[in-house]
């Protein structure tokens, strides 16, 4: 006895719904996943920042503060020359700082002589509300974490 074998219609449209929707939560994740990865990318981008502050703290023996001058850009404040200002891409603004005390006033962080640092973290924040932190002890250790 023959037997048909074929698609209908009405099965090639019920697969071409359920792949828009698995397309439309796929993409949604995929924008998530880059958005989550830039802001930690910018997370890495200060921690090498202040890796290399620590790095002229340690060959010239002096203090070496840094200061976020606005909610994009963080810039040397002594010695001024030591670092250019790093600026920060306009989706991703810095949405919390909590750092110790400095000499240098509020919104600032400092490397001193002996290995010390000012303790505290920083939030990073993209335009769709996702963030990352960076924390850094006394010792100058620092995590990045994501929620």
């Amino acid at each position: 006895m023959p037997t048909e074998s074929g698609k209908t219609l009405l099965g090639i449209a019920v697969a071409i719904a359920i792949s828009a929707v698995v397309l439309r939560f796929a993409a949604l994740n995929i924008h998530s996943l880059l958005e989550h990865r830039s802001i930690r990318s910018q997370l890495e981008r200060l921690d090498a920042y202040f890796a290399s502050a620590e790095q002229i703290r340690t060959s010239t023996n002096q203090i070496v503060a840094l200061g976020f001058s606005s909610a994009n850009a963080l810039t040397p404040l002594e010695p001024k020359t030591a670092l250019p200002p790093l600026t920060l891409p306009d989706n991703i603004h810095l949405s919390s700082i909590r750092f110790g005390e400095t000499p240098y006033g509020p919104d600032s962080l400092c490397f001193y002589p002996g290995g010390a640092a000012t303790a505290g973290s920083l939030t990073l924040e993209s335009s769709t509300g996702q963030s990352c932190s960076l924390t850094q002890s006394v010792l100058g250790v620092r995590r990045i974490r994501c929620e």
